[in-house]
């Protein structure tokens, strides 16, 4: 009886409504999640015409060397569960992320035997937030998937991308990662929240394509829409529908 009864209890975390059964959120903030159901077959940015199978840049050059997978736009409740992981601890909103992201990204484009790649923090930005999200994320998916983990170390800190403008992001330099072991002849699959240019994604590839992988390829939570949004998000995370846990 006490089971059900705290079943009963669930609320959503977004508006405190009862939340649908193995779920965190209710059935309209559910609906309301910004999926990403049209995107850009190589870089993953959300498309407004149907019938389009790659953006306007990749159609000239490929944003990115690799194919991209990513459920989710970025912006909405998607970007409020973000930025309560990654700047308030909040490790439910987390454990949401990681459940809605092994519920909706297209794991058969990704292939099976693969090593998962996390995007690396700079440990001094480690030690100020207390704890590495993406690491977090990673090791959690990494069980689920059965995909071995490989790392890298981030050799530099650069500044925090929300500061940055999209041309000083593709400035980043090449050689900014290196591996922590050798990726001859592996599928490498890179991890990141947040996509917005592509520039820490192509960053991190460069010694896996150094290193002669197979074969590489990029999964997100997240592809941050284009126009800008991702900035507006970090400026004003979570508006105007905002509440605590």
């Amino acid at each position: 009886m006490s089971v059900f009864l705290n079943w009963c209890n669930i609320r959503c975390v977004r508006c405190q409504c009862s939340a649908m059964k193995g779920q965190s959120l209710c059935r309209m903030c559910y609906d309301a999640l910004p999926f990403n159901r049209h995107a850009c077959s190589q870089c993953a940015l959300p498309l407004s015409e149907l019938g389009t199978e790659y953006c306007g840049q990749c159609l000239v050059k490929a944003v990115t060397p690799f194919c991209v997978t990513a459920p989710f736009e970025y912006g909405g409740d998607l970007a409020w569960l973000i930025t309560r992981f990654k700047y308030h601890h909040d490790f439910r909103a987390g454990r949401i992320l990681l459940q809605l992201l092994l519920e909706h990204a297209s794991f058969h484009s990704l292939g099976v035997k693969n090593r998962l790649l996390p995007v690396p923090s700079h440990p001094t930005r480690q030690r100020a937030r207390g704890f590495d999200p993406v690491a977090w994320l990673a090791n959690k998916l990494s069980r689920k998937m059965g995909w071995p983990l490989l790392r890298a170390i981030k050799s530099h800190s650069a500044p925090a991308q929300r500061t940055l403008t999209r041309h000083q992001r593709l400035q980043l330099s090449s050689r900014v990662f290196t591996l922590d072991e050798p990726a001859v002849g592996q599928n490498i699959v890179i991890f990141d929240d947040v996509m917005t240019t592509g520039a820490t994604l192509t960053a991190l590839s460069t010694p896996c394509f150094q290193e002669t992988a197979t074969s590489v390829k990029a999964l997100v939570i997240a592809r941050t829409p284009k126009g800008g949004e991702f900035d507006n998000m970090q400026a004003n995370p979570g508006s105007p529908h905002d509440t605590s846990f």
